[in-house]
C-alpha cells in the first residue's frame, strides 16, 4: 500500500515527484514538518484553532516557514 493523505513519507514524495526538492530536504532535516508545507502549498487544509493550545505555536511555525521563502 502506497503512502498517501498526510502522512510524511507521501508528502515528502510529492515534493520530489513535483520538483521541490528543497523543501523536501527541509522536511527530512527536521527544519518545517511535512503537514506544515502541504498546509502552505494547498494540499491540505489546516483545521480552526479551538484556543486550547499554545498561541505561540502558530508564530513559531510562521518564523520557519519565513527562512524557507513562504
Amino acid at each position: 500500500m502506497s503512502a498517501r493523505g498526510t502522512s510524511r513519507t507521501y508528502i515528502v514524495e510529492r515534493l520530489r515527484r513535483e520538483g521541490m526538492p528543497d523543501l523536501a530536504d527541509a522536511v527530512e532535516d527536521g527544519q518545517v514538518s511535512a503537514y506544515a508545507i502541504a498546509c502552505e502549498l494547498g494540499w491540505q487544509k489546516r483545521p480552526e484553532p479551538l484556543g486550547t493550545g499554545s498561541p505561540n505555536e502558530a508564530k513559531r511555525r510562521a518564523w520557519r516557514l519565513r527562512a524557507l521563502g513562504f
